[in-house]
């Protein structure tokens, strides 16, 4: 980058080149129209090539980033990048969060141009990369649309594992939205074309949707059904990351039940394989769940602990939407413990977590904070709060 830092300077002096930020690049709408009638005109298949270059060095880098994200112990092969496409390298989890949080609007812009230029495995595989970090950050609508892309892709090549990728990502779009119905239909559709391939890692991750799901309609022991379905198709997998998932939901589960002592067993054996993995973010989800055990079993001290590490984690792992689910859990317990200045802060950084994500008015979870922030302080129990588990 440093070469052609001199040329894109006295671009952008000439206005050929817009810097809307630092570092990051763009044409003017009337050069870009242009260049385009250009490539249409005279292209003799560079113009091509050059779109190839650049999906592989999205797919590629987007798809190191969200094995950083989360360990996969055997992700998917891609095809080999061209060689003049340049991947950039990363090497930890921040740099992948970085990168996507940078890159996040490029990468959906080469969705829609690899689906447009005829790159339909591309547009299905990067669709794929970006699901975990989309849904991680809020980018509900974002996800659907590019799942939507990524499905027509995969029908078009009759891709049998793109389009149940693709099914799946709807699903958790919609379900994250609040459209269970719709949710539920693509992830039944998810399972069934994951079943006919064989595909343990696929109906693993569809199962623990469906655990979620179907946990947040207050139906615990279908949930829990869906859970112990997702922890053997882990361990099928050997994804000990996914099974520390898998455990936590279980766990969780449990503890809905009123199964504490039993609850608490699954998630300890959870936590650890989450730190064995180095998984910050079924870390956070683990440590969430204790905050609540540890709660109903009376143990206030040990519950605020087991928040704050969850909320630091979630913070780190970018997943706004859980940790404002923790820092409401933790305001609660602070006002059933008579501590009302503490758990005004916690629900007044749970707004601001909330206001970042950008959640309207009547999101449940926004609209329970301003409740709390507005209502009396009186002594009450806590409850669980909507959490943004995988």
């Amino acid at each position: 980058m440093a070469e052609l830092r001199a040329p894109l300077t006295e671009l952008v002096r000439g206005h050929l080149l817009a810097e809307p930020a630092a570092g990051r690049y763009s044409f003017h709408d009337l050069l870009r129209a242009y260049a385009a009638d250009l490539v249409a005109t005279h292209d003799d298949g560079v113009g091509r090539a050059a779109t190839r270059r650049m999906l592989d060095r999205y797919l590629h880098t987007a798809h190191r980033a969200d094995v950083l994200l989360t360990p996969q112990p055997h992700p998917e092969p891609l095809p080999a990048a061209d060689p003049g496409s340049a991947p950039t390298e990363l090497s930890d989890h921040q740099q992948a969060q970085t990168w996507f949080t940078a890159e996040y609007p490029v990468l959906l812009a080469a969705v829609r141009k690899a689906s447009s230029a005829g790159f339909d495995t591309h547009t299905c595989r990067l669709a794929s990369a970006l699901t975990r970090f989309l849904d991680r950050h809020g980018h509900w609508r974002a996800l659907a649309a590019v799942q939507a892309t990524a499905l027509e892709a995969a029908r078009r090549q009759e891709d049998t594992a793109g389009k149940a990728e693709a099914h799946r990502g709807l699903g958790l779009a919609q379900d994250r939205m609040n459209r269970r119905d719709e949710a539920h239909t693509h992830y039944l559709l998810a399972l069934r074309l994951f079943d006919a391939l064989g595909n343990h890692p696929g109906q693993a991750r569809t199962h623990q949707h469906l655990a979620r799901m179907t946990a947040a309609q207050q139906i615990h022991q279908q949930a829990l059904d869906h859970a112990h379905h997702s922890l053997t198709h882990y361990r099928a997998a050997g994804d000990r990351a996914g099974q520390s998932a898998a455990l936590n939901h279980v766990g969780w589960l449990h503890a809905q039940l009123g199964a504490q002592e039993q609850a608490l067993v699954h998630c300890r054996q959870s936590l650890a394989l989450a730190q064995e993995t180095g998984d910050l973010n079924g870390q956070a989800h683990t440590w969430d769940s204790l905050g609540y055990i540890h709660h109903r079993l009376g143990g206030n001290a040990e519950a605020v602990d087991c928040y704050r590490q969850a909320i630091e984690l979630f913070r780190r792992t970018g997943d706004l939407h859980s940790e404002a689910a923790g820092l409401v859990c933790l305001g609660d317990i602070h006002r059933a413990t008579g501590r009302h200045d503490a758990a005004h802060s916690a629900w007044s950084r749970a707004l601001a977590s909330a206001d970042e994500l950008g959640l309207p008015e009547t999101d449940p979870q926004r609209a329970g904070l301003l409740h709390r922030l507005r209502g009396p302080q009186v002594r009450a129990t806590p409850r669980s709060a909507q959490r943004n588990r995988p």
